[in-house]
C-alpha cells in the first residue's frame, strides 16, 4: 500500500503532466492562448505545491486548550489554534489565527492569519513563516535566522516572566478562581489581598467604630431582614440607575452611587468580622476575645480558613457579601427612623413659638434637615439642572453648571429650587446672611466631600449636628424652616 510521500509524489506528477499537455495544446493554436495556458499551468503547479496540506497530512481542526499545553505536530494542520495559560509549540500549519494567551509559544511552522502572544514570549525557529501581523505583549521575541516574518511585528510591554504579580495572577487563576474560592493558599498574591482587605476592615473599624457595632448588632437581631436586604439591593439601584441615566446626568450619579455601595460593603464586612468573632466567643465562652478588636482578629481567621475551601470559599464570599451590605443597609434605616422619632418628640414637648419671636438672624437655631432631606433636595436640583443642560446641549459642562446654579441661587435666596421644595435653606454658622464668599466657599468644599467616595455627603447621617464636611469648612448648615417663619 502505497505512503502518504508517495501518494503525493504521485498527484504532483500528474498534476505536473497535465500542466505540460495544456501548454502544448496551446502552442499550436497561438500567442494568445499560450498566456492563457501559462496561466492555467502556474495555478495547477501551485496547486500541486499546495497539496500536501491536503494528502499525507492531518488535519486537527480548530484547536483549544486551557492549562494544558498545545502541540502542533510537523504533520498537522490547524483551522485555527487557542491556547489560554499554557505553552504551545508548533511545527505544523495553522491556517488562521494563532493565540496563546500566558504562556510562550514556539513556532517553527506557517500561520497564515494573525499571531498574538500575550504575556509570554515568541520563539522562532528557521523554518517559521507568519504571513500577517505579530503581536506580542508583555514578552520578547527570539528570531532564529531563517524566519520568515510577512509585517514588522508589534510588541508592548518588554517581557513578562520577570513580573512576579504576573506569574501569581495566572496561579490565582489557576488554584483560586477556576476552584471557586476567593483565598489560595499557595499563591502569595492572595494572602497580600487579604491582608490588604483586612487592614481596610481594621481602618473602617477604628474609623467609625459606633456605626460598625451597629452593623453588627443589626446582624445579631435581625440576620434575615439584612440578608434579604442584601439580595434586593441590586434592584432598586439598577432602577435608579436607569433613571437618571435617562435625564443625562447618569455620568455623575452612577458612579457616586456605586462609590456609595462600595464604601457599605466594606463597612458591612468589617462588621461580619466582627460579628463572627463575637459569636465564636460565645460559643467558646472566651470572653477575652468579646472586644471588637478582638473579634475582628478572630472573625478575619474564620473567613480566610473557609475561603481556602473550593466552592465553599465563594459560596461564603457570595453571602457575606450580601449581609454587609444588608446590615448597613437596614442600620442606616433604624438610624434614621430614631432621629426622626426623636425630632418628632421633641416638637411634641416645644411649647409653640409666636411668630413674632422669630428673627432673620436666628435662623441658625432652626432644626437642621437630616440626610434623606437633604438628598431628595439634591435629586430635584440635579434634575433641574441635567433638563436644562440637555436642552441647552451643555451635558459636557454640566458639573459647571450646577455650581453656578448652587453659588447663585444661595447668594441670591439662601436655598435652591430643591431647597424651596422640601422647605430647608442653608444658614451661617454666625447669623450672618448667606453671601458669595461663603456660597463659593461651600461648593468648592463639596468637591473634597464627592471625591472622599461620597462620605463627606453621607456623614450627615452621623454627625450630630446634622452637617456635611463642606459645610464644617464653610461654616454653614441647611435648617428646616418652621411654618411661622415661612409665614413670615
Amino acid at each position: 500500500m502505497p505512503t502518504g510521500s508517495q501518494r503525493y509524489l504521485a498527484a504532483f506528477l500528474c498534476l505536473a503532466l497535465l500542466a505540460g499537455f495544456t501548454v502544448s495544446a496551446a502552442e499550436k493554436k497561438g500567442d494568445a492562448d499560450l498566456n492563457d495556458a501559462l496561466v492555467a499551468a502556474k495555478e495547477l503547479l501551485d496547486k500541486a505545491s499546495n497539496s500536501q496540506t491536503m494528502i499525507g497530512r492531518r488535519d486537527v481542526g480548530e484547536v483549544f486548550r486551557i492549562f494544558s499545553p498545545l502541540i502542533i505536530t510537523e504533520d498537522s494542520d490547524a483551522k485555527q489554534a487557542v491556547v489560554i495559560f499554557g505553552d504551545g509549540k508548533v511545527d505544523g500549519n495553522v491556517r488562521n489565527e494563532l493565540v496563546v494567551f500566558w504562556g510562550d509559544l514556539e513556532l517553527n511552522g506557517a500561520v497564515g492569519g494573525k499571531c498574538t502572544v500575550v504575556f509570554g514570549s515568541l520563539t522562532l525557529g528557521p523554518d517559521a513563516d507568519l504571513k500577517s501581523d505579530t503581536t506580542i505583549i508583555g514578552g520578547k521575541l527570539n528570531r532564529a535566522p531563517g524566519a520568515k516574518m510577512g509585517k514588522e511585528p508589534y510588541s508592548f510591554g518588554g517581557d513578562a516572566s520577570e513580573w512576579s504579580v504576573a506569574n501569581w495572577t495566572t496561579d490565582w487563576f489557576k488554584y483560586g478562581f477556576f476552584f471557586a474560592r476567593p483565598l489560595a493558599p499557595s499563591v502569595p498574591l492572595s494572602w497580600y489581598v487579604a491582608a490588604l482587605f483586612f487592614l481596610t476592615y481594621a481602618f473602617l473599624s477604628a474609623l467609625f467604630p459606633k456605626p460598625v457595632f451597629n452593623c453588627a448588632q443589626t446582624l445579631r437581631s435581625r440576620p434575615a431582614s439584612a440578608f434579604v436586604t442584601g439580595l434586593l439591593l441590586p434592584i432598586p439601584l439598577l432602577l435608579v440607575s436607569l433613571i437618571f441615566a435617562a435625564t443625562g446626568i447618569g455620568a455623575i450619579v452612577v458612579p457616586f452611587l456605586f462609590l456609595a455601595v462600595l464604601f457599605a460593603a466594606f463597612l458591612g464586612k468589617a462588621s461580619v468580622l466582627q460579628f463572627a468573632g463575637q459569636r465564636v466567643a460565645e460559643l467558646f465562652r472566651a470572653s477575652g476575645f468579646n472586644s471588637p478588636w478582638a473579634a475582628l482578629i478572630v472573625g478575619g481567621g474564620i473567613f480566610c480558613l473557609m475561603y481556602m475551601v473550593p466552592i465553599v470559599g465563594l459560596v461564603v464570599w457570595l453571602l457575606s457579601l450580601m449581609f454587609a451590605v444588608g446590615a448597613v443597609m437596614l442600620t442606616a434605616v433604624d438610624h434614621l427612623r430614631d432621629e426622626g422619632s426623636l425630632t418628632i418628640r421633641r416638637k411634641k414637648e416645644e411649647k409653640p413659638r409666636p411668630v413674632l419671636e422669630i428673627e432673620p438672624g436666628n435662623e441658625a437655631t432652626y432644626p437642621p434637615a437630616g440626610f434623606w432631606a437633604r438628598l431628595c433636595a439634591t435629586v430635584l436640583d440635579w434634575f433641574l439642572v441635567g433638563i436644562v443642560a440637555a436642552i441647552t446641549f451643555a451635558l459636557p459642562f454640566f458639573l459647571l453648571f450646577l455650581m453656578a446654579y448652587y453659588i447663585a441661587m444661595w447668594t441670591w435666596k439662601g436655598t435652591t429650587v430643591g431647597g424651596i421644595v422640601m422647605n430647608q435653606k442653608l444658614v451661617r454658622d454666625d447669623g450672618k446672611p448667606m453671601d458669595f464668599s461663603a456660597a463659593l466657599i461651600r461648593s468648592l468644599a463639596s468637591i473634597f466631600s464627592f471625591v472622599m467616595m461620597g462620605l463627606g455627603f453621607a456623614w450627615v447621617g452621623w454627625s450630630r449636628e446634622k452637617k456635611s464636611w463642606h459645610d464644617s469648612i464653610a461654616g454653614t448648615n441647611i435648617v428646616i424652616m418652621p411654618r411661622e417663619a415661612r409665614e413670615l
